[in-house]
């Protein structure tokens, strides 16, 4: 029960807004009394947490698939930045205007941009040394650039984006990789 609530939760937060939906609302989508959610969850704020929780966790195992079948450091950032990008994508304006108002959903939010800033930096890293991106560069501050770029971006120009970014460290090699996958 309590992972059909924290999906359902994750839903109307995602396409609603946290605040609009009520755990009364969320109670009534499930079919169940209200005292239920409140058996696992002592407030809001803490199944918000667990909603947020549960997505990185499917993050990080759509990424370790992703790093499992992708044959260059090239690829794997295609890859999982497209995912991160669907994944901010669905959120409506309201959830990113609500969750402004949760200190522990903030803290949370800001942990995973650091720790997915800190994994863009280590493939970078990884690229140089493989010869796909250009050596000597500081890519811990091209990381964090390109973070902030996935998540500032319109869905209609994610690719597009992402792609020119990338190519503007890459090498003659890593030219020659990204045409090769797009």
């Amino acid at each position: 029960m309590k992972n059909k609530i924290i999906e359902a939760a994750s839903i109307l937060y995602a396409k609603d807004g946290i605040e609009r939906v009520s755990m009364e609302q969320l109670a009534g989508n499930l079919n169940i009394s209200e005292d239920i959610i409140y058996i696992y969850f002592k407030d809001k704020e803490e199944l918000l947490l667990r909603c947020l929780g549960h997505a990185a966790k499917k993050a990080c195992l759509s990424e370790e698939e992703i790093i499992k079948e992708a044959k260059s450091i090239p690829e794997i950032i295609l890859k999982v930045s497209s995912d991160v990008f669907r994944e901010f994508s669905t959120l409506s304006p309201a959830f990113y205007k609500d969750i402004r108002k949760f200190s522990r959903a903030v803290q949370f939010f800001s942990m995973v941009r650091a720790k997915f800033r800190e994994k863009c930096t280590l493939y970078f890293i990884q690229g140089a040394e493989e010869g796909y991106f250009i050596p000597g560069l500081s890519y811990e501050p091209i990381a964090s650039i390109f973070v902030e770029e996935i998540s500032m971006l319109d869905f209609k120009y994610q690719h597009t984006s992402i792609l020119a970014f990338i190519q503007g460290i890459c090498t003659e090699k890593g030219l020659h990789e990204l045409t090769i996958l797009t």
